[in-house]
């Protein structure tokens, strides 16, 4: 498992953080959300996401309306 700049698997919140631009408080919460791309594997508190789902769940929650 590699964590590299250029990696496509992020481990951990502080580097999904960084991948997302998010507080590590929001990348925790945000884990909790059934629609999120971040995953504990079973066994583990340590959270997994990739790159690439991270940046199209992201730029589909920009594009939709703020609910009122």
């Amino acid at each position: 498992m590699t964590e590299g700049l250029g990696s496509e698997h992020v481990w951990g919140a502080p580097a999904i953080a960084r991948a997302t631009g998010l507080s590590t408080d929001a990348v925790y919460s945000l884990a909790d959300h059934p629609d999120s791309p971040i995953y504990r594997p079973p066994g583990t508190n340590r959270l997994y996401a990739t790159r690439s789902e991270l940046r199209l769940w992201l730029r589909t929650k920009r594009k939709q309306p703020e609910e009122t």
